[in-house]
């Protein structure tokens, strides 16, 4: 009895790019931060900087008592502007800590 015929496969070398390739946009598209957020916090974070902090930790955020506080992390920054040692309490929003995170980090 004759076979059916088969029908025509792709060979599996040209599938794997052909299906990656959506699934890289979708990931670049939902899990990647644009450039432009990415610079509006930072900008949002160098104001909050300037207005709050530059008098004693300096333009650079190196300077001062503190030393270099430019690798400090979410958790630092919200434990230091909450009132920490000789800090003042700031009593920022979580959105403000992390831009002022941001920025310190944009600065190394």
């Amino acid at each position: 009895m004759p076979r059916p015929p088969q029908p025509s496969r792709l060979p599996s070398a040209f599938l794997l790019p052909a299906l990656s390739l959506p699934v890289f946009l979708l990931f670049a598209a939902t899990a990647l931060p644009s450039v432009a957020q990415d610079q509006d916090i930072i900008t949002k974070g160098k104001g909050l900087f300037e207005e709050n902090c530059v008098e004693c930790h300096g333009e650079d955020a190196k300077s001062g008592d503190s030393g270099d506080i430019r690798d400090a992390d979410k958790q630092q920054v919200t434990m230091a502007t909450g009132g920490f040692e000789s800090m003042p309490d700031f009593e920022f929003e979580t959105d403000k800590i992390e831009a002022i995170t941001v920025y310190l980090n944009s600065l190394k």
